[in-house]
């Protein structure tokens, strides 16, 4: 496996907060991202926006869950058309959704790992498409931070 693959892998475990590296690369520790800081989230919280019109917090998770479908159908070889209104539908969410949402979010993560561990190099489409990943997840997730730093 090569630097690249390597270091996406560690950037990733970051992004999702489950990384077991001494240092971080863009976040206050390895495990300050998306499982470990909404672990404590309710799902009240997480129906919240900070002014009405905007995103809540949910909206941004259900569409880092839907991004990290279509990546992973992607790395599956498929090339789906995308719908970016699909991915914003979720707005508020009960408890049951709440949960479910997050796991949503761990398998989709796990997903895009396996898939990105499997391969012994990455191809073109595949860097293309995981550093444009990387860097949309990374975005939401300073949105979401923000939003429950005002919260």
């Amino acid at each position: 496996m090569d630097v690249y693959h390597r270091t996406l892998l560690q950037m990733l475990a970051e992004a999702f907060g489950v990384s077991t590296l001494p240092h971080s690369f863009f976040l206050d520790t390895g495990t300050s991202g998306y499982l470990s800081v909404l672990a404590e989230i309710e799902a009240a919280t997480a129906s919240r926006t900070l002014k009405p019109g905007n995103a809540t917090l949910a909206a941004h998770c259900g569409h880092v869950a839907w991004i990290l479908g279509v990546a992973n159908r992607m790395l599956d070889g498929e090339r789906p058309a995308l719908n970016w209104d699909e991915s914003w539908t979720v707005s508020i969410v009960d408890a049951a959704a709440w949960d479910t949402l997050r796991a949503q979010l761990k398998t989709g993560y796990e997903g895009l790992v396996e898939r990105l561990s499997a391969r012994e190099s990455l191809g073109d489409d595949d860097v293309m498409g995981s550093l444009i990943t990387l860097v949309h997840v990374a975005y939401h997730l300073g949105e979401i931070k923000q939003m429950l730093s005002a919260f």
